[in-house]
Order: C-alpha cells, then sequence, then structure tokens
C-alpha cells in the first residue's frame, strides 16, 4: 500500500466500511430509483472482500474452455476462404504497402490499424510487392501474408469472449449469465464476420471489450492502492489505443470518463474522505484519462509521419510547405519576381492544388475548354503572365517589367495556347447564379478578349512584409485574381467535376464565395529574359509539431468530405433492427454479407426497452409510496447499477450515429457490444424474479442458446463466403431480405465443383487438374492455367492474376491463334484491351466480340468530311456562347461570324 492510501485509509476504519453501504458498486444509478438515503452511512470504498468474491473460481475455467473451443470453431473455420481482397482489406494492404516504402498517405481515420499490419507484415519479411488493385483480387501465389493476418484478428475475437465472460463476472453475475453474453459475442453472424478479416472494424471492438473489462477491474479497487494505480493507467493505455484505431473510440473514451466522475460524486458521500482526497481523486483519474490518451494518440500519428517521409498519395491535401519536407517532393528555390512573361504554376491556398487545364472541353455551358484543380505536378498546370496590350505581330522590344498589385493580366495556358477566361454562364456542377464558369478560350493567333481580362489583388495582411505586398512575388505573395467584366474572384471548393472532368475539383469565379477559398499564391517562377541570380525563395520547413497540426487538420477536412456509398447506408434510428446488412465480397458465385443475429438484436434492443420500462415503473411505484415492494425485489440495486453502466455506454456510441441520421451496420458494433453486456444483466435479474429454482434458469438460458446458434447457422453462409445453393437462399430471403443477393449461387453442388476445378487458380485452394501442366521455367507471380480459354487467360490479365506477361512468346502464341481469323495482329487487340479494363472477358464470345470491334477500327480509315467536321469542331470551342458576359468584344463577334460562315 503506498503512502498516500495509508494516510487515506485512516480517515476510514475498517469497521466502518463493514457497516456502511459501497456507494459506488452497491448503489451507483440506484440513486435514481431513490432508494438511496441521504445521510446513510456510505463508504468511499467497495465492500471488503468483494474482489475476492468476484474472483474466477475452477467451474468458470470449466466453463470458459468450452467457450473457447467454440470460439475457435467459429473464429477459425476456414479462415483462408475466400483467398481474395474482401472489403477494406485493399485499403489495409494498401497502407500496409506504403509503410513499406515509406510513402506518404493521408486517411479520415487514425493510423493505428495500418500500422498494427504493417508490424506484422514486416516480421513475415514482406517487401510490400502485392499490389492491391482492389476488391476481389486473390491472394493465392502471392507475397502477402492474409492468412497471418487474418489469424491475428480471429485471436482477437477469441480473447474478447474472454474479456466478455470476465467481465460480466466482474459484474456479479451468475456462471450461466456470463456464458449467455459470452455465446452471444460467439454466434453474432456480424461480429463473427468482422473478426475474420484484417480490418480496422475488429481491432475497435476488441479494444473497447478490453476497456470494459478494465473499467469492472478499476471500479471494485480501494482507492489509491497499488492496484488501483495499475489497473487506471491500464485503462488510461487502452483508451489511448482505442482513440488512435478509430475516431469513433473517443465515444468510448468519453463514457468511461463520465463512470470515473459519477464514482468520485458517489465518493463525496463518505463524509470520513477529505475535501483533499478527493480532488486528488478527480485530478489523478482526469490526467490519466484525458493526458495518456492525447500522448498516445500523438505518438501514434508522429509514428505516422515518420514511417512515410517520401512523397505519395497524400501530398495534395497537405500544404506546399509539408509538401516541400517530403523526399521526392523538394522544390527548387525560385526567382521571387513575377514579371510579364513569366511561366507560373498557381496553387489554390485553401486546397493547396494547382490551377489546371487540358484539352478537353465542358459537355455542357459554353463547350470550351476545361479549367479545374490539379494536385500533382503536370506541364498542364503551367501559365504565361501576359499583359493585355500584348501583340504577337510584332516582336516585343521591352524589358522585363514586374507584376504590380491591382494590374490586369492575362493568363496563357502554355500547353494549349488558350488563356483564363470567364463570363456568365453558371459553372458546370455549382449551378448557381452567383457561380460563373471558368473556361480556357482562344486559338493560335486569336488575341482574345475583355472576359480574359484578370485584376490581380494583393491581400497584404496575408503576403510576408515587404516588397510582396506591393509587388507579386513567388511564394510570399498571397492574391486574388478578380475578373474584370463580371467582377467576380477566382475560387474552388472541394466540389469534383464529374467524369468528364477527371474528378478534378471544380474551378468557378464567384461573386460571394468565402474568402479563404479565392485565395491563390505563385509556386513555380521562370522567365527566359531574367538572368539575375539574386532574391530567390523557398518554402519554409515546417517542424514535427506543426506537421502533426497540419496532418490533424487534413483528416478532418479529408473526413467531412467523405461519402459513404450510400447503397448501404440506411437510417441510424433503423440500424439496431437490422434495417440493412452489407456486402463484403461478391465473387466467384460466392458472398460475404454482415447481417446480424437477428434473435441477438432485436433481444439486445427488447431487453433495452424493458430496462426503461421497469425504471419508470420502480420512480412511479416509490413516488406512491410503495418503496419498500422495489427495494424487496433481489439484488434489484446492483443489477442496476451494471445494467444502467451497459446501456449508458450504448447509448453514448448510439447517439453519434442518430446525430449523422445515415450509418451502416458495421458501425453499430462497438454499441452490440454494450447491448449484450446489458442483456446479460438484464436476462439474470428477470430470471430470479420469475423463476426461483436454479434448474429452470439454466433451462431457459439453453434454449435462447440453442435458438442464438440456430440462427448463426442459417445464416452462417454470409459469414465463411461458401457454397450455398440459390434454392435455399432464396427460401430464406422470402422470410428475411436485408439486401443479399441470391443470382450469385449456383442451383447444384456439381455445378460448384465443375466452376471450382475450372478456375482452381482464382479461388480456392484444391489440386491442379492433372492435364494443366505449367511451362518449363516460367515462374510467374500466380500459377496460371496455360491451356485455358482464351477469354480466362484476358480475365486473368484484367484482374492481374496472374500477372500475364503480354511479352512472352507463349502468351503470344496462345492468344494469336484466336485473333489470326479476324485479321488483326496481338498490338492491336491489347492496345483495345486497355481501353476496356473496367470489363470482365469471361466467355470466348466476348473475346470475338471485341476482335470483331478493332478489326472495324483497324481496317477503316478516317473519311476526310470526319476529319473537316473535327476541326470545325475544335474552331467553335472558341465562339461565344448565346449567353455571353455584356462585355463580349467586337473580336469575339467576328470570330463567331466567321466561323458560321
Amino acid at each position: 500500500m503506498t503512502p498516500f492510501a495509508e494516510k487515506a485509509s485512516k480517515k476510514i476504519p475498517d469497521k466502518s466500511i463493514k457497516r456502511s453501504t459501497c456507494a459506488s458498486v452497491q448503489t451507483g444509478t440506484g440513486g435514481l430509483l431513490g432508494l438511496w438515503h441521504p445521510g446513510k452511512p456510505l463508504s468511499a470504498n467497495p465492500p471488503i472482500g468483494i474482489k475476492e468474491k468476484l474472483q474466477l473460481t475452477r467451474e468458470d475455467y470449466k466453463t470458459l474452455l468450452i467457450v473457447m473451443v467454440l470460439t475457435l470453431m467459429v473464429r477459425f473455420h476456414d479462415l483462408r476462404n475466400p483467398p481474395n481482397v474482401v472489403f477494406e482489406e485493399a485499403a489495409m494492404g494498401g497502407y500496409v504497402n506504403r509503410y513499406m516504402f515509406g510513402k506518404f498517405f493521408l486517411d479520415i481515420e487514425p493510423p493505428l490499424p495500418g500500422i498494427i499490419y504493417y508490424t506484422l507484415a514486416w516480421f513475415t519479411r514482406y517487401k510490400g510487392t502485392f499490389h492491391f488493385r482492389g476488391q476481389n483480387e486473390t491472394y493465392i501465389g502471392g507475397p502477402f501474408p492474409y492468412y497471418l493476418m487474418r489469424t491475428f484478428v480471429a485471436t482477437l475475437g477469441c480473447l474478447s469472449v474472454i474479456l466478455t465472460y470476465a467481465t460480466l463476472k466482474l459484474a456479479g453475475l451468475s456462471g450461466t449469465s456470463a456464458t449467455l453474453g459470452a455465446i452471444f459475442v460467439i454466434f453474432d453472424n456480424s461480429l463473427a464476420t468482422e473478426f475474420r478479416y484484417f480490418l480496422p472494424n475488429p481491432l475497435l471492438i476488441f479494444s473497447v471489450t478490453f476497456c470494459i473489462f478494465l473499467w469492472k477491474k478499476l471500479e471494485i479497487q480501494r482507492n489509491f492502492s497499488l492496484q488501483w494505480f495499475g489497473y487506471l493507467f491500464s485503462l488510461s493505455i487502452w483508451l489511448g489505443i482505442t482513440v488512435s484505431i478509430r475516431s469513433s473510440g473517443v465515444y468510448t473514451l468519453m463514457f468511461l470518463v463520465f463512470l470515473n466522475l459519477y464514482q468520485v460524486w458517489w465518493m463525496c458521500a463518505d463524509v470520513r474522505v477529505s475535501v483533499k482526497a478527493v480532488l486528488s481523486n478527480v485530478v489523478i483519474r482526469l490526467s490519466c484519462l484525458i493526458f495518456v490518451p492525447i500522448a498516445i494518440y500523438v505518438s501514434v500519428i508522429m509514428t505516422h509521419l515518420i514511417l512515410t517521409p517520401k512523397s505519395g498519395d497524400g501530398d495534395t491535401f497537405m500544404s506546399p510547405e509539408f509538401q516541400s519536407t517530403l523526399i521526392h517532393n523538394e522544390r527548387p528555390a525560385m526567382p521571387s519576381n513575377i514579371s510579364y512573361g513569366s511561366f507560373v504554376t498557381l496553387r489554390h491556398m485553401n486546397s493547396h492544388s494547382y490551377l489546371h487545364s487540358h484539352d478537353h472541353y465542358y459537355p455542357t455551358g459554353s463547350f470550351q475548354q476545361q479549367v479545374s484543380l490539379y494536385g500533382y505536378r503536370d506541364l498542364n498546370n503551367v501559365w504565361m503572365v501576359e499583359r493585355i496590350e500584348d501583340n504577337k505581330t510584332q516582336p516585343d522590344t521591352r524589358g522585363l517589367e514586374q507584376v504590380v498589385d491591382g494590374d490586369y493580366i492575362k493568363l496563357k495556358h502554355i500547353q494549349t495556347g488558350r488563356r483564363l477566361h470567364s463570363h456568365n454562364i453558371k459553372a458546370p456542377v455549382s449551378d448557381v447564379d452567383w457561380q460563373h464558369e471558368v473556361s480556357a478560350y482562344g486559338a493560335d493567333g486569336y488575341p482574345g478578349d475583355l472576359n480574359d481580362l484578370w485584376r490581380v489583388e494583393v491581400v497584404q495582411d496575408l503576403s510576408e512584409v515587404g516588397l510582396s505586398t506591393h509587388y507579386l512575388q513567388t511564394i510570399r505573395s498571397m492574391f486574388r485574381l478578380r475578373h474584370a467584366a463580371t467582377n467576380c474572384l477566382l475560387f474552388s471548393h472541394h466540389t469534383k467535376l464529374p467524369k468528364w472532368g477527371y474528378q478534378q475539383q471544380e474551378v468557378t469565379c464567384t461573386t460571394q464565395g468565402k474568402f479563404h477559398k479565392s485565395l491563390w499564391f505563385i509556386e513555380m517562377n521562370f522567365n527566359p529574359k531574367d538572368e539575375s541570380t539574386q532574391d530567390f525563395v523557398n518554402y519554409r520547413k515546417p517542424t514535427l509539431a506543426e506537421k502533426f497540426v497540419e496532418y490533424i487538420d487534413a483528416m478532418k477536412v479529408a473526413a467531412d468530405n467523405n461519402e459513404l456509398q450510400p447503397f448501404w447506408q440506411a437510417e441510424s434510428r433503423k440500424v439496431p433492427l437490422l434495417e440493412r446488412g452489407m456486402a463484403y465480397y461478391f465473387h466467384h458465385h460466392r458472398q460475404v454479407f454482415v447481417f446480424g443475429n437477428w434473435l441477438i438484436w432485436y433481444g439486445c434492443i427488447g431487453a433495452i426497452g424493458i430496462y426503461f420500462v421497469f425504471k419508470l415503473v420502480a420512480l412511479i411505484l416509490v413516488q406512491r409510496g410503495y418503496k419498500d415492494k422495489v427495494e424487496k425485489l433481489s439484488n434489484v440495486v446492483i443489477y442496476d447499477h451494471h445494467a444502467g453502466q451497459f446501456i449508458f455506454g450504448w447509448f453514448v456510441t448510439f447517439c453519434p450515429l442518430l446525430i449523422r441520421k445515415k450509418a451502416r451496420i458495421v458501425d453499430y458494433l462497438p454499441s452490440l457490444y454494450f447491448s449484450i453486456l446489458a442483456f446479460a444483466v438484464i436476462w439474470e435479474f428477470i430470471l430470479h424474479q420469475v423463476a426461483k429454482k436454479q434448474t429452470t434458469r439454466k433451462i431457459t438460458t439453453v434454449c435462447l442458446l440453442i435458438g442464438v446458434i440456430g440462427v448463426f447457422m442459417q445464416y452462417s453462409h454470409f459469414v465463411y463466403g461458401g457454397r450455398w445453393l440459390s434454392q435455399d437462399c432464396l427460401k430464406l430471403q422470402k422470410t428475411y431480405d436485408k439486401g443479399y443477393h441470391c443470382d450469385i449461387y449456383f442451383n447444384t453442388i456439381q455445378e460448384y465443383d465443375q466452376y471450382d476445378q475450372k478456375n482452381w487458380v482464382k479461388y480456392r485452394y484444391i489440386p491442379a487438374p492433372k492435364e494443366v501442366v505449367p511451362p518449363d521455367n516460367f515462374v510467374p507471380r500466380f500459377e496460371w492455367n496455360m491451356t485455358a480459354p482464351t477469354g480466362e487467360l484476358l480475365d486473368l490479365a484484367k484482374i492481374g492474376v496472374p500477372k500475364l506477361n503480354l511479352n512472352d512468346i507463349r502468351v503470344q502464341t496462345a492468344l494469336q491463334k484466336q485473333l489470326d481469323e479476324k485479321g488483326i495482329t496481338l498490338s492491336e487487340f491489347t492496345d483495345r484491351l486497355k481501353q476496356n479494363q473496367e470489363k470482365e472477358y469471361t466467355h470466348d464470345e466476348e473475346i470475338d466480340q471485341i476482335a470483331d470491334e478493332v478489326a472495324i477500327q483497324v481496317n477503316s480509315e478516317p473519311h476526310q468530311e470526319k476529319i473537316d467536321s473535327e476541326i470545325a469542331e475544335q474552331w467553335a470551342r472558341i465562339t461565344p456562347p448565346p449567353k455571353m458576359a455584356e462585355t463580349t468584344t467586337t473580336t469575339e463577334e467576328e470570330s463567331q461570324q466567321q466561323s458560321d460562315e
């Protein structure tokens, strides 16, 4: 015992402890029943002997052994299958690869799951060579240790069952009720599915399970004892891990902080505890439960930044200063002065992307060349600063002239020769009156018009002090571009263009947009006439702490702009009622479908409803003077204490989903775990009141468990992604359809046998057909069937399974046999194949169809009329649309007349 504990214990003699009722454990939420009497002796510590009473007995260990056997059977059954990338395994595997190569990336969730899986892969000497192109890609023959990953997650699933049993025993339940809760965790179909694949969610569920177990251990410890400090610190560490796995883990943190403060509140009822001891308890608890998780969260983010020092696909979300610290993304120093004739790149201050254009056109509006924001360095980001009176028919004999605040300029796109342009046409996506379209307009020899003019407005408060507030300078000057004709500002936001715009960010000209979204600065600056080597500028290198703060902000922005798949979402209030399941895997005539055990889900919701009804009735009885009848119920206060805690945890984790209004079934699983714990408590309380004999209670519980296991087996095909006959699925679908598909399954087992034998390289670990002989001296990434039809070979090539080497003479020979009849070459066919990567080619008929299309393209020559039409269309791009700005120049009108003629 620590000196502080000894000093505190002097204020609470042991005799008074025995005579007093424990405030936190024995009263707890029972205070809401009105059963607590003010002035009644209360103890700040748990009753003596309660820890010994709640310890696991020999019978408990025997029960746990049986439970573990069931857990191993459920969690590890056929764990290798499906041997394909399932749901977010593609994302987790991609993160592992990025860590292997040190490439920076950004996720909307904390990076701890990726770091954990990366550590496991690193121990297996995996080199990051498996390409996670998407879902359904096969692992067979590949280097990625997917079975180890799944084994790790399944092991966590087994541990979560043990922790559930131990937690319920710490709540004072019998072995029967604790077994009930553990069986619920084992045989819930959604939890069983989650604990089979290396995803972030099973890590979160296990961490929440461990946190609740540690809280129950902490709850029965004597204040300021060594065990009390140990469990409090352990709880703080696991709360930090929970928050670092998923952002939703913060709700578990809030829940346990509240319970600790609630426990301290009842500690105040013990008048023998000094105010100093109460305040010390509060300070120690809050310090551990808040600062330790924050420290762990910061450490995880810092670790992520250290492990990803190289440039990667997350660069675009970060500021230029941040990007300049990444390897392979360093920026050379640039001349500071911006002069007319300079080649520049403009970056958007808010989204850090480049002003971009390319030789593609809007399908609506003006039909002129697209202008967008692009996150990567590219030649299509380069513009030239022109004077408004530039005349290309005569040589420019003027020297360097710097761009000054208030100057009117034109920006000419180097790659296409068209100028940055705007007019009174609504933007293509932001279809509102105050968002105008921005395009690139013009052609070689075309001088432009007033709609090409932009006024430079340097924002002095955001620019560096000095010349950069008057002259336009690289990096140092923050400025806006105001359109001369319409008085709008060049603007961009996180709204993306559709596929015709390559999903790039929309650029508009707005009269009402937010100030910070119309800010720009110049990053690259080159003027061939400027031979000065003085006054170069570059980005300031941020510190690791500044990078951490920026990374957190970028996560928030990315989360705000993240869109979940709407198909698998349902109304949040209907999620606990299994409104809609969620598909994880849908391939090879199997599917993995996340769908809960409806008997467990409905039972848990019913138990929560019973709790609130009982609470209301009990309060009414107490108010009407029938308090003695409530107090006579067996252990009503203790049951109410534990059930109230678990239901409160369900409420805290479920409320954020209600605020979002839309949620997926997997988002509800932490809340489901709390409801399972509450169900076990309420079930035992009801049985104790209804059935006096222990045998009756056990038989009733066994009957419920048989029903739960029966429902699990009924839907187990969705858990394991195994064979199932379509007629059996349809029978089940008629009674309970929650979004799964039955048309994917075969009608007979023989069809499965034939399919698996034919596709042995792509799906199951079954022996290769005897007639298949792999080529000599050929060691591909995966084994593959050389004698398979061409359609299957092309299907394998399309999905990258195996990596089909089209340069291999044997592969060319196999393909060319079917192409010779069409009169086309292999190169012509593969070029067409690359243009159809989104299609699946699994039948020879489809191959023939593509070959026919290629033959038509190869044998047909373009007609001159078509060429003339395309040229006319290109020139039509520079003509003004019907609704141009009022300041349209005479030059534009003349060009329109000429094109019409």
